[in-house]
C-alpha cells in the first residue's frame, strides 16, 4: 500500500496495525521478506526490458522507413521498365 513510497511516517502509520503478529513465524518473515526483494528485481527487469525494446524499435524506425522506400522504388521502376507486360488482350 506504500507503493509508490509516500514519507516513511505515512507509511510506518499505515502498517502501525499489522505489527503485532500478523506474521506467525520467522520462516514466513523470510519467505515474504525474499518475495518483496523477488518482486522488486522481476519489476526492474521488466522495465530494462520494456525500455531496451522501445529504443531499439525507435532506433530501427528510420531504417525501416528507408528500406520501404527503396523496395517501392524498386517496384515502381520494375513495373515502369516492364510496362509492355502488364498489356493483357483484351
Amino acid at each position: 500500500s506504500c507503493k509508490p513510497l509516500r514519507s516513511i511516517p505515512d507509511c510506518e502509520r499505515a502498517h502501525a496495525g499489522t505489527r503485532g503478529g500478523s506474521v506467525k513465524s520467522r520462516s514466513m518473515e523470510l519467505f515474504l521478506h525474499l518475495w518483496d526483494e523477488l518482486d522488486d528485481v522481476a519489476g526492474a527487469c521488466r522495465h530494462v526490458a520494456t525500455s531496451t525494446a522501445r529504443e531499439i524499435a525507435a532506433a530501427a524506425g528510420p531504417f525501416i522507413a528507408a528500406a520501404s522506400e527503396v523496395l517501392l522504388a524498386g517496384a515502381a521502376t520494375l513495373l515502369l521498365a516492364q510496362r509492355h507486360l502488364l498489356n493483357f488482350p483484351a
